[in-house]
């Protein structure tokens, strides 16, 4: 391929809010570093720049430090990368082992602006029929192979060949069985729920240029679980890399990222390794999710107000609309987004095809946290640890750090809950973790230094959140259960990504997975 397909005129995104990218090879970044800095250096860039390339190999390490600092914790599957205050979103495509170009390319979900068609030998009408899926009428490709076969090929699936033979447009002479991703315009959107949830799908409409009215019936966000003292973000790890594990992963990346580019490390949030079920995990973080859910609504295009009560949801004029218990209305806007977990079974109005079963169910939680102290630096580890429970050592708070470990499982309602039976399981609890340690922590609990927090927790039959539409106009995402700090900002931005037509940031059975009408039958 010559330099020319790769000129500022071949992308084309002056004027658009997001332009999409997809590239067939990463290799060694080459193409994706001239392209981020020719989006760099124009002054009508768009404002989102979607890069979307798979990676048949390892993915090389000499790449420029605020791209390398991000490359942690490869392994096959789908890495969504955020670079240039996330006005740069790269997504990164792992081959498995065996695991071929069209294969990967069946795994996105993207309409494609531009192509970048970078192949070791020419390549099969089939791969080129792959890669057209991800084609929409207008979109530019640009071909290191221009033999007469491939010519051939590219003119039978609709693309229109320049002279040279190695830029094409897509331009297909029939009517296009397969519809673009739908795109919303942003105007205003009303999210119902200030806890983890509702804060990331807050912010990411709001950096999309959404006006964003969050509102919640608590009088100050993060109240209920994600007013926990801190939590603990560790991956999912299964021998056969199930669909937990691997939304897990996507999901602390996110959340990584959103706290590098938030918080204060060392006080909001620490990366850390972590000991899980004996295994040393080198990509883990604590991260106190008050501090993040303050952060994401700390954007200026969202507006809090607390200590308003929805009991009602309701559709007028293509306005959705939050009533009282007095049928008032309160807040309204084209788009809602619900994220008041167990709430929404209450909130979501029946549909019009049949009422779908959510399957949804609240789970009580208890943590036990106290003071990190001297004694415990000696015995305890370092790190978190997580299995049976997790602990949390030396959380930074002003100057009286503190551990934290938890969590009981209770099917009860939260104002029953036995705060002293609930100690007594985390110290035991603490016992199998920590032997070393036991007797340091057994004299915090006689002494009353161990305080208790109690939250409760909104989980799906199978674990996965409920993300996406319900009905038009109205979304949800909830069901996080004990992995909220895992999930929000992942299920946020798929949320996203599904209204503006952006790629999504995971495959498309995982997107599945998440998909709130899941159960549809």
């Amino acid at each position: 391929m010559t330099e020319s397909p790769l000129s500022q005129d071949f992308f084309n995104w002056a004027g658009h809010d997001c332009h999409t990218v997809l590239d067939t090879r990463f290799g060694h970044g080459e193409h994706f570093l001239h392209t981020w800095g020719l989006w760099q250096r124009d002054p009508q860039r768009c404002q989102r720049l979607h890069y979307v390339a798979v990676a048949l190999g390892d993915v090389s390490s000499n790449l420029p430090h605020e791209l390398a600092a991000q490359l942690w914790g490869l392994a096959p599957g789908m890495h969504r990368i955020s670079l240039s205050q996330g006005q740069v979103l790269l997504t990164l495509a792992l081959a498995k082992p065996r695991e071929d170009l069209q294969a990967l390319l069946r795994a996105l979900v993207c309409d494609a602006d531009s192509v970048i068609a970078s192949f070791e030998q020419p390549p099969s009408p089939d791969t080129l029929k792959a890669l057209t899926r991800h084609c929409i009428r207008g979109t530019r490709l640009a071909l290191n192979h221009c033999d007469t076969p491939t010519q051939q090929a590219l003119q039978n699936l609709g693309f229109d060949l320049q002279a040279d033979g190695q830029q094409a447009t897509y331009n297909p002479h029939w009517a296009l069985r397969r519809q673009p991703l739908p795109r919303t315009a942003p105007s205003q959107a009303l999210v119902i729920g200030a806890g983890l949830s509702g804060a990331a799908v807050a912010h990411s409409l709001a950096h999309r240029g959404w006006q964003v009215q969050v509102i919640d019936a608590a009088h100050t966000p993060a109240q209920g679980a994600s007013s926990l003292p801190v939590g603990l973000l560790v991956p999912h790890v299964s021998p056969d890399d199930a669909p937990l594990s691997r939304a897990s992963r996507a999901g602390l990346r996110m959340t990584v990222q959103a706290a590098q580019a938030l918080l204060r490390e060392g006080m909001d949030w620490q990366a850390t390794p972590a000991l899980r079920d004996g295994v040393l995990l080198p990509h883990a973080a604590w991260i106190k999710p008050q501090a993040l859910v303050q952060a994401w609504l700390s954007h200026p295009a969202i507006r809090f107000e607390g200590g308003l009560h929805v009991a009602q949801v309701q559709c007028a004029g293509g306005v959705w609309q939050a009533l009282d218990a007095r049928k008032q209305v309160r807040a309204q806007a084209p788009l809602m987004v619900l994220c008041t977990a167990y709430g929404i079974t209450q909130l979501l109005p029946p549909d019009p095809s049949g009422t779908l079963p959510l399957w949804v169910d609240e789970v009580a939680g208890q943590v036990a946290h106290g003071p990190w102290t001297a004694e415990l630096a000696h015995c305890a580890p370092p790190h978190p640890i997580s299995g049976h429970g997790h602990f949390i050592p030396n959380v930074a708070h002003g100057t009286a750090p503190f551990w934290l470990s938890g969590s009981t499982y209770e099917r009860a309602p939260l104002d029953q809950l036995d705060a002293q039976a609930g100690l007594q399981a985390n110290q035991q609890r603490l016992t199998t973790l920590l032997p070393q340690a036991a007797s340091a922590i057994a004299t915090q609990f006689r002494n009353g230094q161990v305080h208790t927090w109690q939250g409760q927790r909104c989980t799906s039959r199978d674990r996965f959140p409920l993300v996406g539409p319900w009905l038009p106009g109205l979304h949800i995402s909830a069901a996080m259960g004990s992995r909220g700090l895992t999930f929000a900002a992942l299920s946020a931005e798929l949320l996203a990504a599904q209204l503006h037509g952006e790629p999504l940031p995971i495959e498309a059975r995982l997107a599945k997975a998440f998909g709130a009408r899941r159960w549809q039958v």
